[in-house]
């Protein structure tokens, strides 16, 4: 599969295909742009994430997509807050407030909480880990489920980093 048609079909796929063809497009032409020359989108966007370039340089497709979709990921660095960003991106479905009565020692076990509440919602949409925070942050992305294989697929073939969360 040629680099820009998996770009775009990842980019649809993330989004949960609410991005116009145009958009997954253009946000896969940057990627493809900055690749070829990674220090200029670094002057044109963000010049003080150069630094990125030298920690790591496999990173940057996976660092444009974050950007580019921002809105589409929650991202924090404490599971309560985080967890807040999860109910403003499901605003329309009753998920419950952060569980501090149970006993959630790691970010498995609230992810095995998370997906039985998604589940118990009828919100088909599986959290992927994807790219890397460069810090303490966790950094998702919510997709289709029935999508998470090809996508944790296209992830592996563009050397962009994602996980299932459980």
């Amino acid at each position: 599969m040629k680099e820009k048609t998996a770009l775009v079909q990842l980019i649809n796929s993330l989004t949960c295909y609410h991005i116009d063809a145009a958009t997954a497009t253009e946000i896969a032409d940057i990627c493809l742009t900055a690749k070829q020359d990674p220090e200029a989108y670094f002057r044109e966007t963000d010049e003080d994430m150069l630094w990125l370039l030298e920690v790591d340089p496999q990173g940057l497709t996976a660092f444009i997509l974050t950007a580019e979709l921002y809105d589409y990921f929650a991202v924090s660095d404490k599971m309560d807050e985080f967890h807040e960003q999860v109910q403003e991106i499901f605003e329309d479905n009753d998920l419950p407030d952060y569980p501090y009565n149970q006993q959630l020692p790691d970010l498995t076990a609230y992810f095995n909480w998370l997906n039985g509440e998604l589940a118990a919602n009828d919100i088909q949409v599986a959290p992927i880990y994807f790219g890397d925070s460069y810090g303490d942050d966790i950094q998702v992305i919510f997709v289709p489920a029935n999508d998470i294989t090809t996508i944790l697929d296209l992830c592996a073939s563009l050397q962009i980093k994602a996980s299932r969360c459980a």
